[in-house]
């Protein structure tokens, strides 16, 4: 039962990035994640959250290619973990790149949209004033101004 909390202690959120080369047929790419998936899980880790791999274009050529397959797993699994998914996929041609990152604490699902698709609330929005309105309070400012300074 110690050796079970020790090792429960020992767990830690992890964040696992990769480019996969864009030769690779769609299909093969969703079979190489759903393995890599099975093999955390074999490993007694638990995948938290699943972002599948899609197509993108790289600021740079990695490899001689302009494009690859960019996804990210999010998982909970031991501290030895990590080094045996950069064993495991050490010599896979089909990975360019690849990083795995500790996650401080908890995993949060990541979610990110551009400013200019995001839609303001209702709170946020500018009140509808009409032309008259606006006419009446620079008039009131006015002479607000002009009776100050006589």
């Amino acid at each position: 039962m110690p050796e079970e909390i020790a090792r429960e202690m020992r767990r830690k959120n992890y964040e696992f990035a990769y480019l996969l080369s864009p030769d690779i047929p769609e299909e093969a790419i969703r079979t190489w994640e759903n393995e890599l998936i099975e093999w955390i899980g074999t490993n007694e880790g638990e995948m938290k959250e699943r972002q599948e791999g899609r197509r993108q274009m790289l600021a740079y050529p990695i490899h001689h290619k302009k494009q690859a397959f960019f996804g990210v797993v999010r998982f909970n699994a031991t501290t030895a973990i990590p080094t045996l998914l950069k064993e495991k996929i050490k010599y896979d041609e089909k990975i360019l790149r690849h990083l795995i990152v500790e996650q401080p604490y908890s995993i949060r699902p990541h979610t990110f949209t551009p400013q200019h698709r995001m839609q303001k609330s209702a709170a946020q929005q500018a009140p509808e004033v009409s032309v008259e309105e606006i006419d009446r309070q620079v008039e009131e400012a006015v002479a607000a101004a002009e009776s100050a300074t006589a």
